[in-house]
């Protein structure tokens, strides 16, 4: 059709396109209206991921717009619940439910109206019902004193739980809050003032259930101070009493200790002091304390002082300790003297380590030879003679009752054998792992206690009479023991009462090689 046939279009045609602009617009103002007014799930009730401390929550939902629903579909954790749905007096939908469990619960929705653009609406969201207090543990700091006045503070509760720590103190207040982790672990800090303050901790969790614990913390910023008296030079014993004063609190408080050539010992706390055995004796603001055995030469020994805070004070000093002569029995350090070093010297030299000289004195010569040896054997290069080197370096005996025999093994090597006699049928030698408990050059025999065999006999003193010989070596195996003989014709025999019988001048040299603690393995 051309333009001038457009123009000519008649006044009916006009008409009918003026009715056909009409319906258009009014079918889009309706489309408008009904946009403007679709439907939709609104006001969930417990709201979605919400915790809820109660387990008969308020369970609805709004439906803004819907008017009348043809489809109404109501599932709680896939129950149909549908028809316990009715509308509150704020028109809300609301869901009438029994006592729900602990735990978290799925509510599904699902509405069908007359609304061209929300035809179908569907909703599904999820919340937890926990009645249950939060956890509230502390953890930080691990005591109920601190040295430090900024306080860092560490605990556990539930996760996502809100912590307030409130403390008081003598003359101040403070406060902090954090958030726990995912993990519920929590921290936060804060200035505490010198003294003892009254901690008073909160956690809130998302549902709001409430958790509070008490604590108390003490911050104490100086340390007790130590007044030690002094040492000889020179100590001829291994076992000292060191007797010191504190001053600034109570040793009661306090952990007294010392560091034995950058070894920690603590003794305990007793009425007085063993032998060989760390102790402490306390006597006011007074204290003295045994460390337990010192190496022989020279050892550094730190006396300290801890309070409960961890604030510390220390005296150091140099120790000299010269107090035995038995080779083997003790450990030995740099600057140790005697005859005990020399025979350390000797045996080092006579193992392969030439560049020694035998002065007796634990000089720098010995302190390089004994890390050569450490270093042959694999054991820590310290160049001191200590527990580890010397059970390597003096050995052990094995005792063989089948075939007569003891051994001195040295280095996994046995480096003297000797015949020997034990203990006849009635009286046998036991078998096991002891070790050398003492030992003892001409002594006197004593009859053992409650034994049949010994019963009327006395002692008998040193000398060509004394069934022990001229040297004993006791076990830890009761009243067994290694010595010499009078009756050397029983070696080779089972003969004795339960000892271990050796020629005397076997039982002599072995005397020399031997060491109180060496082990002694006596097996059939």
């Amino acid at each position: 059709m051309g333009l001038g046939a457009t123009l000519g279009m008649s006044r009916n045609a006009w008409a009918v396109a003026g009715v056909g602009v009409a319906a258009l617009a009014t079918g889009s103002a309706f489309a408008g209206t009904q946009y403007a007014n679709r439907v939709d799930l609104a006001k969930l009730e417990p709201a979605p991921n919400a915790a809820v401390a109660t387990t008969r929550p308020l369970v609805s939902f709004a439906t803004p717009n819907a008017g009348k629903l043809t489809k109404l579909k109501v599932r709680l954790d896939g129950r149909d619940v549908s028809k316990s749905v009715g509308r509150d007096s704020s028109r809300r939908m609301v869901v009438a439910t029994s006592a729900l469990k602990e735990g978290a619960h799925t509510m599904d929705v699902t509405i069908a109206t007359r609304n061209i653009f929300s035809r179908t609406v569907h909703r599904t969201w999820t919340f937890v019902v926990d009645t249950s207090q939060p956890g509230l543990q502390l953890t930080a700091p691990s005591g109920d004193a601190t040295n430090k006045r900024a306080v860092a503070f560490a605990g556990k509760s539930e996760p996502g739980a809100t912590i307030t720590m409130d403390w008081k103190g003598a003359k101040r207040t403070g406060s902090a809050t954090a958030t726990t982790a995912s993990d519920g672990t929590w921290a936060l800090s804060s200035n505490l003032p010198e003294g003892r303050s009254t901690l008073r901790m909160k956690s809130v969790d998302k549902a709001g259930n409430t958790r509070t614990k008490t604590a108390f913390l003490t911050v104490d910023t100086v340390a007790p101070k130590l007044k030690m008296a002094k040492l000889p030079a020179k100590l001829t014993t291994d076992d000292p009493l060191l007797t010191g004063e504190i001053r600034g609190d109570t040793p009661d408080r306090t952990t007294i200790g010392a560091e034995i050539n950058g070894r920690e010992v603590i003794p305990t706390r007793v009425g007085s002091s063993e032998l060989g055995t760390p102790t402490l004796t306390v006597d006011g603001n007074k204290f003295s304390m045994s460390m337990g055995a010192l190496p022989q030469g020279k050892s550094t020994v730190k006396v300290f002082v801890r309070d409960p805070a961890g604030n510390t004070s220390s005296v150091t000093s140099q120790v000299m300790v010269d107090s035995t002569e038995d080779f083997g029995s003790n450990d030995l350090m740099p600057g140790a003297v005697g005859k005990d070093v020399k025979t350390l010297q000797e045996q080092l030299k006579s193992r392969g380590f030439k560049r020694i000289a035998l002065t007796g004195v634990y000089d720098k010569q010995t302190e390089a030879a004994v890390k050569r040896y450490q270093k042959r054997y694999k054991l820590r290069q310290s160049g001191m003679f200590l527990v580890k080197t010397r059970e390597k370096f003096v050995g052990r005996i094995v005792i063989d009752l089948s075939s007569f025999k003891l051994r001195l093994y040295r280095d996994g090597k046995a480096v003297m054998t000797f015949p020997i006699a034990v203990g006849m049928p009635a009286y046998p030698t036991p078998t096991g792992n002891y070790s050398i408990v003492n030992k003892q050059a001409d002594p006197t025999w004593t009859p053992p206690p409650d034994s049949s065999w010994a019963k009327g006999l006395g002692p008998i003193p040193p000398g060509p009479g004394n069934p022990l010989g001229t040297r004993w070596i006791g076990t830890s195996a009761p009243l067994v023991g290694i010595h010499g003989t009078n009756a050397p014709s029983s070696i080779g025999t089972r003969a004795s009462h339960g000892c271990i019988r050796m020629r005397i001048p076997d039982v002599e040299k072995l005397y020399e090689q031997v060491a109180v603690g060496m082990p002694v393995q006596m097996r059939q």
